[in-house]
């Protein structure tokens, strides 16, 4: 039986809301454990908030990436699959950026330091969220619990797709953008 996204965001929805409504302060202050997987079930065809400070200490602007086409990012530099998808996110960058392409990678490392370290040796042209001290608060916001998890969106800032590795963000970009200006690399 295949599995139905908007039942599951429907029920962690519900169970956030029961839990809340709990008599015992503990409990009540977990529901936010089920209200970001249910905003993240929820998310094709919804707009998507991204906050956060990026490693420059500036608090993102995502407003200014209205109008194009963005591919939100959570990974780690201890994620063996998330580095392997990093040099197809390069590409999609380098072929599609003047068209209208962006992506801004939310890092999930406990440590700045790991974050500074790989970055050093594998620059990215993007921006990077990241917070050191108590967990990430976008991941948290959409209950960001496996990484990779990349999420696309649209022009008009709702996503399209949670589900665009490898090839698919190729063609799922040339159908968004139109056919990719190949560089002289």
């Amino acid at each position: 039986e295949g599995q139905d996204p908007k039942l599951a965001a429907k029920a962690y929805g519900e169970f956030a809301k029961l839990v809340k409504k709990s008599e015992v302060e503990e409990i009540r202050d977990l529901s936010h454990l089920f209200e970001g997987p249910s905003r993240r079930l929820n998310l094709v065809g919804s707009e998507m908030e991204v906050f956060g400070e990026t490693l420059d200490g500036e608090e993102i602007d995502w407003e200014s990436y209205r109008g194009k086409v963005v591919l939100i990012d959570f990974w780690a530099t201890w994620c063996g699959p998330c580095l392997a998808e990093l040099p197809n996110l390069k590409e999609a960058y380098a072929k599609y950026h003047d068209k209208g392409f962006e992506v801004v990678g939310v890092n999930m490392d406990e440590r700045r330091f790991a974050v500074d370290q790989y970055l050093a040796k594998n620059p990215l042209p993007w921006s990077q969220l990241h917070q050191e001290e108590e967990g990430n608060k976008l991941a948290e916001h959409y209950g960001v619990n496996a990484i990779p998890f990349i999420v696309l969106v649209g022009k008009d800032g709702k996503v399209i797709s949670t589900d665009v590795r490898g090839r698919k963000l190729h063609e799922e970009l040339e159908e968004l953008l139109g056919p990719a200006e190949e560089s002289g690399e």
